[in-house]
């Protein structure tokens, strides 16, 4: 059996360098917030994955992630979550985990249960659905489109939901995959690389930062907590909270993730890396790695 799944689900490149920025620098209440709000979102878009996943096995289905693409002549660029390609009909899932309720009234827009309408999301979805069709209509891949957004919160809920509406809650997602996610007629392998040509690496809004390497905490982090690793052995880091241990070779990919997601443009040497890990790992290993081509920088 076999099934195709463009990348696994990341962390975005701004959740990525608030995380590293938390760690070994500063975040201001508002960036903390926001990173706090990367988080949660990323866990529902992990959620949707494990209850998706079941279903692009069992029945060869292709899922695509995090697509982030230009449209309008290149003038905008948009994120779409989820397209999964089932009984030849692409399918939109945009996943939303909030920690408050929402309404919808029978326009199928949203509103916050106090009653002021949610018009970023609204907007949101307008712009999606106009971006895919283009998208999908310019790699000369015309289709049936249906989208959907999906509240993945099982402790919240959408008030006002009716049938015709193209929302999913937690409670009624499995019911219509069950229903709706069959086996393609057609092999659709090939839209796979099509639609990743179209991939962009980076978000014209995405910043880089000026890296001072004095004011970076030196030392190797966990990447769940976020906390300070502590070296047990000559080549093991380990985090006492998550109960998890890393190798040297791990450690020293991390150091070069992290400075890379503040600035991809950033030169790196091994004296470098050897001073952000706080002298624990030498510059004479980090080059015996990169000659063994075990990383790159």
């Amino acid at each position: 059996m076999w099934y195709i799944c463009s990348m696994t689900r990341k962390k975005s490149f701004l959740h990525s360098q608030l995380q590293v920025l938390f760690r070994r620098s500063h975040l201001d209440d508002e960036n903390r917030i926001k990173l706090e709000k990367l988080s949660f979102g990323l866990s529902g878009e992990q959620s949707f994955d494990q209850i998706i996943q079941t279903y692009v096995q069992t029945f060869n289905l292709i899922h695509v992630k995090d697509l982030l693409f230009k449209y309008d002549n290149g003038e905008k660029e948009i994120q779409i979550d989820n397209i999964v390609i089932s009984n030849d009909t692409c399918y939109i899932f945009e996943v939303k985990k909030y920690n408050f309720n929402i309404k919808i009234d029978e326009r199928g827009l949203f509103f916050y249960e106090e009653g002021k309408e949610f018009t970023s999301l609204n907007v949101q979805i307008e712009r999606q659905k106009g971006a895919i069709h283009e998208l999908l209509k310019d790699i000369g891949y015309p289709m049936t489109i249906k989208h959907y957004l999906v509240f993945i919160n099982p402790d919240r809920t959408v008030f006002g939901l009716q049938r015709e509406h193209s929302v999913l809650i937690h409670n009624t997602l499995h019911y219509f995959l069950d229903i709706h996610m069959r086996k393609n007629r057609e092999d659709y392998s090939y839209f796979i690389p099509l639609i990743d040509s179209r991939r962009l690496p980076f978000s014209k809004y995405d910043q880089f930062y000026d890296i001072k390497l004095k004011d970076l905490a030196k030392g190797i982090y966990c990447e769940t907590c976020n906390g300070r690793m502590q070296r047990v052995t000559q080549r093991t880091y380990h985090c006492e909270k998550c109960r998890i241990s890393i190798g040297t070779l791990e450690a020293v990919r991390q150091l070069i993730q992290d400075l890379k997601f503040l600035n991809p443009h950033f030169k790196l040497d091994s004296i470098i890396l050897s001073q952000l890990s706080e002298n624990e790992i030498s510059s004479a290993t980090i080059r015996k790695y990169r000659k063994e081509d075990k990383i790159r920088f």
